[in-house]
């Protein structure tokens, strides 16, 4: 199993990466929408090791706040 903590290179600091499960718990989704979306491109920015899927904290985060819109008319931040 992966650490908690790790550092992601990609992005060069270190971060928590959280599982699938906190991700969908933490976003309020089913865990299948998570695999949809990595399937499809779209979502979070995730890591993958060997056969275990993590997301950097900050890129849930960063997801959440790019979907932020103060009105239903309202695109979102890009």
């Amino acid at each position: 199993m992966a650490p908690a903590n790790a550092t992601h290179s990609a992005i060069g600091i270190r971060c928590r990466l959280l599982s699938v499960v906190e991700v969908a718990e933490r976003l309020n989704l089913p865990r299948r929408t998570l695999s949809t979306w990595r399937q499809r491109g779209v979502g979070p920015h995730y890591v993958k090791l060997r056969t275990v899927v993590r997301y950097p904290e900050d890129a849930i985060d960063q997801f959440v706040a790019a979907g932020a819109r103060d009105n239903a008319s309202q695109e979102p931040a890009r």
